[in-house]
């Protein structure tokens, strides 16, 4: 029986074995790829696990550290707006007299 996978068009096909082995050995691996994605799996709840005892531990500790961290990015932004506020300023001003001298 000619395998329809191959374009040889020969009745008694070699090629269509090479096919039919290509496809099995890609099935093959699901097993290995399922096992794979178990290991990711366990590695994301035990991540997720100490996540959680530090939490317990440190919660109130690393609170207090993000919330120091998060009002000094919040200032560190206001100075980058203002900044480019009086740059732009600065940009017009020099704009404007160069303009009124040409």
């Amino acid at each position: 029986m000619h395998d329809e996978s191959c374009k040889c068009g020969e009745q008694q096909c070699q090629c269509g074995d090479k096919v039919r082995q290509q496809h099995h050995e890609e099935h093959c691996h699901c097993e290995e790829k399922f096992l794979k994605l178990a290991d990711e799996a366990w590695m994301e709840i035990l991540k997720e696990k100490i996540k959680a005892e530090v939490e317990k531990e440190q919660g109130e500790s690393l609170g207090k550290l993000a919330e120091i961290i998060a009002k000094t990015n919040c200032e560190k932004w206001k100075h980058k707006i203002m900044i480019k506020s009086k740059c732009e300023e600065y940009k017009n001003t020099l704009k404007e007299f160069f303009s009124s001298k040409y």
